[in-house]
């Protein structure tokens, strides 16, 4: 998942995969582009800024695997068939 974006003011950006939170970034203002690696397993990502104690939706990224093992553990490889991001 990438995000690319301007803050003009400082925030933290936050993702969560599947209800869990994989990603916490505090950000100063100015342009960022950020990576950030999601689990390869069948889920949704959602991007979140905070400002001032409040959580924002900016994003969901909805992630479909094939070969998705069935007893739900991850597994290498790259069975991404789609991203639909919002």
């Amino acid at each position: 998942m990438r995000i690319s974006f301007t803050p003009d003011k400082a925030m933290t950006l936050k993702v969560r995969y599947n209800g869990e939170e994989i990603f916490a970034r505090d950000l100063e203002p100015g342009e960022q582009t950020i990576e950030i690696e999601t689990p390869k397993v069948t889920g949704k990502a959602e991007a979140l800024l905070v400002v001032d104690g409040k959580e924002i939706p900016i994003a969901t990224a909805t992630y479909t695997y094939e070969d998705e093992p069935e007893d739900g553990t991850e597994e290498e490889g790259d069975g991404e068939t789609g991203c639909g991001c919002v």
